[in-house]
């Protein structure tokens, strides 16, 4: 995930904060004061007489410096990051799941790069298992439910298959299309249980690792 940085010194550095709910923000954003500050009474009357609008999302996309191609991250980096994330290439490192929050991403890569802490990529869910000192025990609760709800599924498929075998003359194409269903409907779920075994491991190593 290597990006090309604007060279100049007259960057702005971000900074970084994450709040409870384990979303990443950057201060140095030009709107962050003012959305942070934004009420209904400083809104124009007329704005007032339906509901009130939305302020705009802090991401890259709606910060000054990404349009004027001044901040640490050069915009075509940015846009790189964001084009990748929104076709679901960026997954959390603990369960797989897709990272929605982009900010994430810069600030794991504007640590390593700056600081040389090797941070792992962690979606919300992760990030509160693992403020709560659970993630061990939600990501076992976790695999066995998508277990159980993926050996029902597949339970299921057999038993239309076995129906439509007897019911039906073409019992072939009842047992493939039956099985492309399962795989389907399944592949979500088995994903889950690959992944958030792997960072299941992961974890217990780097604890293993701080322990020692």
């Amino acid at each position: 995930m290597g990006l090309a940085m604007a060279q100049d010194n007259e960057v702005v550095q971000p900074n970084f904060i994450i709040d409870e709910e384990g979303r990443v923000f950057c201060t140095k954003h030009t709107l962050f004061n003012k959305v942070q500050d934004k009420t209904e009474e400083q809104l124009p009357p007329i704005f007032n007489l339906f509901a009130a609008p939305q302020p705009p999302p802090l991401t890259c996309k709606t910060c000054g410096y990404y349009f004027n191609d001044s901040c640490y991250f050069s915009a075509t980096s940015i846009t790189r990051i964001i084009y990748e994330r929104d076709r679901g290439q960026i997954t959390c490192d603990f369960c797989g799941d897709k990272i929605t929050r982009v900010m994430s991403v810069f600030q794991k890569i504007y640590y390593e790069n700056n600081f040389r802490v090797k941070m792992p990529l962690v979606c919300c869910g992760c990030f509160a298992s693992l403020k709560n000192n659970d993630f061990v025990g939600q990501a076992k609760r976790n695999m066995l439910w998508w277990t159980l709800i993926s050996a029902g599924s597949l339970i299921a498929c057999f038993y239309y298959i076995a129906m439509l075998f007897v019911l039906v003359p073409w019992g072939a194409a009842a047992i493939i299309f039956g099985f492309c269903f399962w795989v389907y409907f399944s592949y979500n779920y088995i994903r889950k249980i690959y992944f958030t075994w792997k960072g299941k491991k992961r974890y217990e190593q780097l604890e293993a690792k701080l322990k020692t």
